[in-house]
């Protein structure tokens, strides 16, 4: 797999697998993998689809990372029980990448999760995120302000995030990267606002770079 450098660094310094994730996976979960290092590398791969200047950005961040095993969710914070002490955790379950046509949505939904906090306050433990209106700089916050308040209209594509804006940034843009037609016909204005401002290269390069 030919990844840039930046997915590189991303790969090696953000992306892990958690210990005995490997041997405590199905069998058939392994088997759909060549290696046990083709997991981070598929999470890797589908990272590409995010602009590269985001990816930079996130490659120069202290925390934020990835642990693929058997759980699902994102921690704010430490995660619990970590040897590492990692702060700030994407949890992806293997299966969900052993079985990308069903499990990616849930890939991108906690992906997400983690940039939205990010974003909002750069991941700071009690900040508020973007979709809650917040954002790192006054151009994020601007971004936020327009994400809280089109969640307030209910067009979520995920019935639970109706009363949660985590959850319906997340879903947006798990739906936008899963089948982005349809996330336009379900809540076009968020179709809308991702694809002129967090998944739009030119957006985040004026964004962040100054940023970095």
């Amino acid at each position: 797999m030919a990844l840039t450098p930046t997915l590189r660094q991303l790969l090696h310094e953000h992306i892990h697998l958690a210990p005995a994730a490997w041997t405590q996976a199905p069998a058939s979960v392994r088997a759909s993998f060549s290696s046990p290092f083709e997991p981070a590398q598929r999470v890797a791969g589908n990272l590409e689809r995010l602009p590269p200047s985001l990816l930079t950005w996130w490659a120069a961040q202290p925390n934020a990372h990835i642990l693929l095993g058997d759980q699902r969710g994102y921690t704010p914070g430490r995660l619990p029980n970590d040897p590492h002490d990692r702060t700030n955790v994407a949890q992806i379950a293997l299966a969900d990448l052993a079985n990308p046509a069903a499990g990616l949505g849930d890939v991108w939904f906690w992906i997400a999760h983690l940039l939205d906090h990010h974003l909002g306050c750069l991941g700071a433990a009690d900040g508020a995120w973007l979709s809650d209106g917040a954002g790192f700089t006054p151009r994020w916050q601007e971004v936020g302000q327009r994400i809280a308040a089109l969640a307030r209209l209910g067009y979520s594509p995920q019935p639970s995030a109706a009363a949660n804006p985590h959850a319906y940034l997340a879903a947006g843009v798990a739906l936008f990267m899963a089948d982005r037609a349809a996330l336009n016909v379900q809540d076009p204005k968020l179709e809308r606002l991702l694809a002129t401002t967090l998944l739009h290269e030119g957006f985040c390069r004026r964004a962040l770079i100054a940023t970095a």
